[in-house]
């Protein structure tokens, strides 16, 4: 049988077990002489009085117990010479001394699934290789670890998915007796975990303002390390070392511009594994805030003395902004109002300074950004005749089978009108609405529009639903004559809708102060027309004048 090699000193030999005895030699050395001492030398026992000098004696250990033990070889001759010893003392012990003692787990331990453990043990005497085991049920059954490992005192375990409080592992001898089991029982339990919720692929964030980092958790996750990657995980730069595992961070975002930017969030120990955003999103350099002008923007008519609607949208961080207007192309400016609410519109009273080159310029109040109509319009007087649409008046967005508010202003001896639309920038019109009522009085006289459903021009999008564009609506005169009279009550709104053209046909209005039903007679024409943006409605009879 064969045996292990006694090195030269501080082994750990059993009684009755078999070892073999090496050594090396130079030289012409005959048959050699093998002895042992318990006792650190003072006296020596012989092995082998002689034998070959082959470099390789086996030994079967005697039963002398002892710490202090040694080997000495020499040549079998009249002088014992040349002649060596253990460099180092050995031990021989009682084959009843061999121990094998489980040390982790050992009681008390969780162990999360999934996760790799060091099963770790301790022996003593001769011993082959060993076994390992473990139990979930406090050790009614047994599954088996590894059936045979070497004794090396470790042993990689990856914890399988077998939750439970009452677990035990157990080491044993393959070929023997001895066997431990952990004194106390241990815990298998669900892996915690983290998952990044945002961003997760596709966000566009801005350098320098502030995004929720946001994750979810679960187990006993600790605090948690927020890192993030611009070079989609070749290199991690902290976030936050350690915060509170309360999923969500509020990041200020570095100027780091990237299409390839990753979050990853790590939990409290190495046993828990790290989340990373499904894909890659995107950093981008702060936007600079800008302004734009919808009206007056160009084209338009003003007249003086009548209230208009400065309108405009902003992007970005703009406060409050300045509105100044121009009747010689810029040259000049004058202050409309120093500071507004940047909240897109101004209600404007047009002065008395007729001009054909004005403009209207909109600034935040310490001047950047800024912008300016696009062109010139004209401030004029109201003594000429003149119809001038305000409402749609480019840049709305209108959807088909909705209703909108159609709104003008108009002076002079205009005593009808008819409301045309054109989806082919005016090349052809098609007819809204042609009035018939006399002697109309001017101003802002409202009308419904139920956006046809025709096949208006489509802004293509590369997602999300295409919008309908809108072309510039013109209303224009007609021969008849006709007078349109409010009725008094500044906001209605539609409870039902028949014809309202129909003789006799009731339709029942809400106002402010109740609900009123209207009978159309035979000198009436009801005209209604509903809000969808301000949620409120106005309704006016148009009422044929004989006279």
């Amino acid at each position: 049988m064969p045996g292990k090699k006694i090195h030269n000193g501080q082994e750990i030999l059993t009684v009755g077990t078999i070892h073999d005895i090496t050594w090396t030699g130079t030289g012409t050395v005959g048959n050699i002489k093998i002895e042992y001492s318990i006792n650190s030398g003072d006296s020596w026992a012989v092995i082998k009085d002689s034998t070959e000098n082959d470099g390789s004696f086996t030994w079967a250990v005697p039963d002398t117990v002892s710490d202090h033990c040694l080997v000495r070889i020499s040549e079998n001759d009249e002088d014992g010479t040349p002649v060596d010893t253990s460099d180092a003392e050995f031990s021989i012990i009682s084959s009843t001394s061999a121990s094998l003692t489980l040390t982790y787990p050992n009681g008390g331990e969780q162990l999360p699934v999934g996760s790799v453990q060091v099963i770790t043990w301790k022996s003593t005497g001769e011993m082959g290789e060993i076994s390992l085991e473990y139990s979930a049920d406090n050790g009614v059954n047994w599954t088996v670890i590894v059936e045979s490992t070497a004794n090396s005192g470790t042993y990689d375990w990856t914890i399988p998915d077998a939750i439970s409080n009452t677990c035990l592992v157990r080491i044993s001898e393959v070929s023997g007796t001895l066997s431990d089991t952990s004194d106390g029982v241990f815990s298998i339990i669900q892996q915690p975990w983290i998952i990044v919720i945002s961003p997760n692929g596709g966000e566009i964030w801005e350098a320098g303002s502030v995004y929720p980092v946001t994750w979810q958790s679960s187990g006993d996750v600790g605090n948690v390390t927020i890192e993030y990657s611009i070079n989609s995980g070749d290199f991690w730069t902290m976030v936050e070392d350690s915060t509170e595992n309360d999923g969500s961070y509020d990041w200020t975002v570095p100027d780091t511009p990237s299409e390839n930017c990753l979050v990853r969030i790590k939990g409290s120990t190495d046993a828990i594994i790290p989340d990373t955003g499904d894909a890659v999103f995107s950093i981008v350099s702060p936007v600079s805030p800008l302004l734009t002008i919808h009206f007056p923007n160009g084209g338009e008519t003003l007249i003086i003395g009548n209230t208009y609607e400065i309108t405009w949208s902003s992007y970005g961080a703009v406060g409050e902004v300045k509105i100044e207007y121009s009747v010689d192309s810029g040259t000049n400016w004058n202050e409309i109002t120093a500071a507004a609410e940047n909240g897109g519109s101004f209600d404007w009273t047009v002065p008395d300074t007729a001009s054909d080159t004005c403009l209207v310029q909109v600034s935040e109040i310490d001047g950047d950004p800024v912008d300016t109509s696009d062109g010139v319009f004209t401030i004029a007087a109201p003594s000429s005749d003149y119809i001038i649409v305000t409402s749609p008046n480019g840049g709305e967005v209108l959807s088909a089978g909705t209703s909108f508010d159609i709104t003008w202003d108009s002076s002079g001896d205009i005593q009808t009108v008819t409301i045309e639309y054109s989806i082919d920038e005016g090349v052809s019109w098609a007819v809204v609405v042609t009035s018939t009522a006399k002697d109309m009085v001017p101003g802002n006289l409202f009308n419904v529009m139920s956006c046809p459903d025709r096949k208006w021009r489509r802004a293509a999008k590369t997602s999300g639903p295409s919008v309908l564009r809108r072309r510039r609506l013109f209303v224009r005169r007609t021969p008849s004559h006709s007078r349109i009279i409010p009725i008094p009550h500044h906001s209605l709104s539609v409870c039902s809708l028949g014809d309202a053209t129909r003789t006799g046909r009731p339709v029942c209005v809400r106002t402010r102060t109740g609900r009123q039903s209207i009978v159309s007679e035979a000198n009436y024409v009801l005209i209604f027309f509903f809000s969808p943006l301000r949620v409120s409605s106005r309704a006016f009879a148009a009422k044929k004048n004989n006279k």
